[in-house]
């Protein structure tokens, strides 16, 4: 594992602690990076006791970084710099608040409109669940097993730098952060567990919220042509689901090679993972953008004054934000990508993957209310009224959609 500069330079603090005796200070470090330290400081012109020069000096940090690469191991690396680090007095670095007030906040904000939603179908008399009601269902299940991981993580160090997190620690981390396409959190091993459960939960919450919004899209959309075209994106969603479940749950062979493969002690294979992070997310965005623009050639035919129709498709186009936030998320993952210390580097690209699966449950059903708005108040159409006086009614605002709520089995706009 690599040292940056400042690292192996914080490394040689080993024994420059003013009035610390050599022996208590040498007691820090595995064998292996007293070794490179005490090697580096006699090929330097640093004294054991100058805490300055050997903090700050760059030629003795890279003799150092060269020793420590070849002769330790991950795990003596980590422990070495943790040490150093904390013998130069640099200041411990902690970001798990995040990772706690996306993941249970953003999760407690989107599960209050959940319940109001639910709660809602139950007091309206004419409401009734619908197949995007059990989807969002699900994803609001798993979203709460999700956030109650990210406290888990933040708890075992993610959202802090690696090398202050136990080596237990990080193993548990990654096999939860393992369920979400991305993201990790009392050892490292622990850390890494998590992150790989993370992984899969992220992947389903997304594709069932997508799913949701295409089956409220075919209970107000009619046209045959336009709900043969809802039926393949949410094929094509379904695909991705499970196509990507399947290749971040055997991403490593063995499978618990995904959370172990960090310490450099075990053996397995794996899959290039960055290759399958930007492929998620490439795909993810192109379905976001396919499910946006899906309703917009119908309204544009609508016979309404333009205003009517921008504002509906705004009502009905509310998950660009999500759009927008996966789009965001990208650069995270790039940072996430090239990094070697996950831990620390990987809080944006979790708190946004947070933010994008709260918003998506959220517009969800903000589209749905949205879409009952439309229907009662831009088209004409209401509960309790006969077709007789909706054809009474002045047609230059009428809007050709079926009323959500009162619709029959046997009447066009049913989804399913």
């Amino acid at each position: 594992m690599r040292f940056s500069t400042l690292a192996m330079i914080a490394v040689a603090a080993l024994v420059a602690t003013v009035n610390a005796d050599l022996e208590s200070v040498a007691a820090l470090y595995p064998p292996c990076g007293l070794d490179c330290t005490i090697t580096g400081i006699a090929q330097s012109n640093c004294s054991a006791t100058d805490q300055a020069c050997i903090c700050t000096n760059r030629q003795l940090a890279g003799i150092i970084t060269a020793c420590v690469a070849v002769n330790c191991t991950i795990k003596e690396q980590l422990a070495t710099k943790n040490a150093s680090m904390t013998a130069c007095g640099v200041p411990i670095r902690d970001r798990t608040n995040l990772i706690i007030g996306f993941g249970a906040g953003g999760g407690a904000v989107a599960f209050i409109f959940f319940v109001i939603r639910i709660y809602a179908k139950f007091i309206v008399p004419t409401a009734h669940l619908g197949y995007d009601d059990l989807c969002i269902t699900i994803a609001m299940t798993l979203l709460v097993a999700f956030s109650v991981l990210s406290v888990e993580l933040a708890e075992h160090g993610f959202g802090t730098d690696l090398w202050t997190i136990p080596p237990e620690s990080i193993t548990k981390v990654l096999t939860v952060r393992g369920i979400t396409p991305f993201m990790f959190g009392v050892s490292l091993l622990t850390t890494f567990q998590l992150y790989f459960a993370d992984e899969l939960l992220y992947i389903t919450i997304i594709s069932m919220t997508k799913i949701a919004i295409l089956c409220f899209y075919l209970r107000v959309f009619p046209e045959h042509r336009f709900r043969v075209l809802v039926f393949c994106t949410m094929g094509a969603t379904l695909a991705y689901m499970l196509a990507f479940l399947i290749v971040s749950a055997f991403q490593c062979w063995p499978v618990s090679y995904a959370w172990t493969h960090w310490d450099g002690e075990h053996h397995g294979r794996c899959n290039n993972v960055n290759a399958q992070g930007w492929a998620a997310a490439a795909i993810n965005i192109a379905l976001d953008v396919v499910i946006l623009v899906l309703p917009l050639r119908l309204i544009s035919k609508l016979s309404l004054h333009w205003k009517k129709k921008l504002q509906i498709s705004l009502m009905l186009s509310v998950g660009g934000f999500v759009t927008i936030v996966s789009i965001l998320r990208l650069e995270t993952l790039y940072q996430f990508a090239k990094s070697t210390n996950m831990s620390w580097d990987g809080t944006a690209f979790g708190y946004w993957s947070c933010i994008e699966m709260d918003v998506g449950i959220i517009c969800s059903m903000h589209t749905r209310s949205s879409g009952k708005g439309i229907l009662s108040t831009n088209s004409g159409i209401t509960a309790g009224e006969t077709p007789a006086e909706r054809r009474n009614q002045d047609t230059k605002d009428f809007l050709p959609l079926v009323d959500i709520e009162n619709v029959r089995d046997n009447r066009p706009g049913i989804a399913l």
